[in-house]
């Protein structure tokens, strides 16, 4: 077998070099030279199987081949080339191992070594264009590495931009919710205010009404005042002759008054003494005459000088509170508070001398005392009986003429007619002050009527002293049952003042029988 003059290996790299350098220049001569290598038409004999796996082995040796970065035409002619070597090479792997057709050989033999020759040529040009390439290379790294440097700096705005759309977007919808609501509550205020002006008409409708009802008025108030000015002229008029009258009238009161202070103050009208006389009559068996005992016998003429009595009535009717006031002529001022009922009655005489500031007080009860033979009756049809009422003192009565009282002080009393005794308390409603205790004493007949006498006592705690101390105070009380069946009493109670200033005496009192 002849020997070809280069091994298949270098073919392959100097096709692979040829390849760069034509996409790097645009050659084509490889390409054109190859075009012209044809089949030989004679037949070839098939090698034996030695030379045939030596030459495989050469084929399948590796290649270097230049980093290069070709384009679509560039793989183009490179897959056409190869394509071309491997039918030369299986040509040639052929025609070495036939030893027929010799100069069909030597013919391809001789293109081969052109088709070398081209090669190396392509080949040092190709080393020519690879340090361009180099050089192309770094540039377009260095353009890699910006563009990816930008690429990164696009990602980040882009991602950056990403996040400023999301924001935006809620932002949008926050906006588009909230430019919902302020559409619904704006629909709302105009739905409301479409009402409130509905309302505003009607309003103005009943103002407009009322207006002109009011005009009317007015034209009516106008004519009236023009009455009224009339009616004032003759009221006027009127006016003057009455007050003429009024000061005939005057005079004729004063000599009245005086007329009135000559006659008996108790002066009865003829039905009244009869009443009078009837009923007292028909009571003559059983109540005493009316009488009225004085308790400051240290002053038995504190009214004389101005002719000034107590009023204890005790004529059938009530009348609980009466106060009665004087001036005398000495400027001495005399008051006098009065409670009665229809058979009892006390009294409190204040008299008040404003040229020395000295004031004297005195005490008075009475009315129609039960006789004494009428115990007999009690005891057979009652046995005992309790009796309610007031107590007063100068202390808690107004010397004014209000006509009012300060305020009330309890008494109850029970009467035991078959033992002919009496007992009983009195509350004045102070606080830390116990209760003021009439002891039990005797019902007396001795002077033809019913009345009793005995002793009272207090006992008062002051809680503000330390330790506290407890104070005792004891005195006196008298009465007498009054009316035809003792149905009412009156009487007095005498209890000094103690050391806390709590004090019930002197005090008069009334009460009345219970049902």
């Amino acid at each position: 077998m002849q020997k070809l003059p280069f091994k298949p290996i270098s073919l392959a790299t100097f096709i692979s070099l040829a390849v760069v350098a034509c996409g790097s220049s645009g050659g084509g001569s490889t390409k054109s030279t190859t075009a012209n290598v044809t089949k030989p038409i004679t037949e070839i004999a098939i090698p034996d199987k030695t030379d045939q796996q030596k030459n495989t082995s050469l084929t399948t040796s590796p290649t270097t081949t230049p980093t290069t970065t070709p384009n679509n035409s560039d793989d183009t002619q490179l897959n056409e080339l190869k394509t071309r070597l491997d039918a030369i090479e299986k040509q040639l792997g052929s025609l070495s191992t036939s030893t027929g057709n010799t100069e069909t050989l030597t013919s391809i033999t001789d293109k081969l070594t052109t088709i070398g020759n081209q090669l190396n040529s392509i080949s040092t040009n190709s080393l020519k264009n690879n340090t361009e390439m180099q050089a192309l290379l770094s540039e377009l790294k260095a353009q890699k590495t910006y563009l990816e440097e930008e690429q990164k700096k696009l990602k980040d705005q882009l991602t950056e931009l990403k996040q400023q759309k999301e924001k935006l977007i809620q932002q949008r919808n926050e906006l588009s919710q909230l430019a919902d609501n302020k559409e619904k509550l704006i629909q709302e205020k105009e739905q409301a205010l479409i009402e409130k002006e509905n309302v505003i008409r009607e309003k103005e409708n009943i103002l407009t009404a009322h207006i002109e009802a009011s005009n009317d008025k007015d034209r009516q108030i106008s004519e009236l005042y023009s009455r009224i000015n009339d009616l004032e002229n003759q009221l006027w008029n009127k006016d003057s002759q009455i007050q003429n009258t009024l000061n005939e009238v005057t005079t004729l009161t004063e000599q009245l008054n005086n007329l009135t202070k000559q006659i008996n103050p108790y002066q009865e009208t003829t039905e009244q003494r009869e009443l009078r006389l009837t009923r007292e009559k028909e009571r003559e068996n059983f109540v005493a005459p009316k009488f009225v005992q004085y308790i400051d016998q240290a002053n038995p003429s504190i009214n004389s000088d101005y002719n000034f009595d107590v009023n204890i009535t005790a004529d059938g009717i009530r009348h609980e509170k009466n106060i009665i006031s004087a001036l005398s002529s000495s400027n001495v001022v005399y008051v006098s508070y009065n409670y009665n009922l229809e058979e009892a009655g006390n009294s409190i005489l204040i008299q008040k001398d404003f040229s020395n500031g000295q004031e004297k007080i005195v005490y008075s009860f009475g009315g129609n005392p039960t006789r004494a033979q009428y115990l007999s009756e009690l005891q057979r049809f009652q046995g005992s009986a309790e009796y309610s009422g007031k107590v007063y003192t100068a202390q808690n009565v107004l010397t004014s003429s209000t006509g009012t009282y300060d305020r009330d002080i309890t008494i109850n009393l029970t009467a035991n007619f078959t033992n002919k005794s009496i007992s009983g308390t009195v509350d004045d409603h102070r606080p830390y002050a116990t209760i003021i205790t009439l002891n039990p004493t005797i019902i007396n007949s001795d002077r033809g009527r019913l009345e009793f006498s005995g002793t009272a006592s207090r006992t008062i705690i002051a809680p503000y002293m330390g330790p506290p101390e407890t104070f005792k105070s004891a005195g006196s009380y008298q009465g007498v049952f009054m009316g035809a069946r003792a149905e009412q009493i009156s009487g007095y109670l005498n209890l000094p003042a103690s050391y806390t200033g709590a004090s019930a005496t002197p005090a008069v009192f009334t009460a009345e029988k219970q049902p």
